[in-house]
């Protein structure tokens, strides 16, 4: 979805047999071929095979990305390369005790959203067609920002920098009657990060830690119950066969919030 129109192919041909190509475009490859042999299923893979070219594509990406400068020019290219860059620093946080990942990822999502603010990203003028009115490829990579950025700022500890009052963006599907399961999938991934965000706000601001215990143990019990109704949703497209890979995303704010009021759960 990310991708568009974009054959690896393509970009491979471009990439390593020919001197015009972009960081950005090279970032951006490197990143599908080690989640292509990464998310590949283990009976199709050699071991030896597959621990080298994810050794090899990891290595591409961790030197592309560490050359990058401070200032980063505001460019599709350059968005997308930085939102997979991400996607790669939080794969590699879940396999490894280094804590320094989620650091680095919180790093290359600031200058994605940067980016993607200033091209408009987060405008209905910018990112839906006119035609249909659905998300085109930049607005579905802002809400992916959206997601990543504010999932981490709870991971962390932070306040989110992204206010839902500055996005005009409609949410993925809400003018189609009979959403696709994609479609569904970012609208409960989305509905997550604001979850996350309110779950710092409302548990782990120095603003709400100055409160009562009763007033944080209301609004954890609010979340509590906004959480189940996203379970259960969740659970729906479990048992119609479809996409149930959330589960990982459904116990982070809820493993914050049983963190932050233990008495509650006691």
């Amino acid at each position: 979805m990310l991708l568009g129109s974009r054959n690896v192919s393509d970009m491979c041909l471009k990439i390593y047999f020919s001197d015009d190509h972009s960081v950005a475009e090279y970032i951006i490859l490197n990143a599908v071929l080690y989640f292509l042999v990464v998310l590949s299923p283990a009976s199709d893979k050699p071991q030896d095979k597959f621990s080298e070219a994810r050794y090899l594509y990891a290595e591409n990406l961790k030197s592309a990305l560490a050359s990058l400068p401070l200032y980063i020019k505001p460019m599709k290219d350059m968005v997308l390369a930085l939102v997979l860059g991400v996607r790669h620093k939080l794969s590699l946080a879940s396999f490894s005790v280094e804590t320094s990942k989620p650091h680095e990822a919180w790093v290359l999502i600031t200058a994605a959203y940067q980016a993607a603010q200033a091209l408009g990203y987060h405008s209905r003028h910018r990112a839906v067609s006119e035609d249909s009115s659905e998300l085109n490829d930049s607005g579905v990579i802002f809400w992916v920002i959206y997601y990543l950025e504010k999932s981490l700022s709870l991971r962390l500890g932070r306040c989110s920098m992204i206010q839902r009052y500055d996005i005009s963006l409609p949410l993925p599907g809400d003018s189609q009657t009979s959403p696709t399961v994609m479609v569904k999938y970012c609208k409960i991934s989305i509905q997550l990060a604001d979850i996350s965000s309110r779950v710092y706000n409302s548990l782990y601001s120095p603003q709400s830690l100055s409160g009562t215990d009763q007033v944080r143990t209301s609004k954890a019990l609010e979340l509590h119950e906004e959480l189940k109704s996203i379970k259960r949703e969740r659970e729906s497209m479990k048992a119609s066969k479809q996409n149930n890979s959330l589960d990982q995303f459904q116990l982070s704010p809820l493993a914050k919030m049983h963190t932050s009021t233990p008495k509650l759960w006691t």
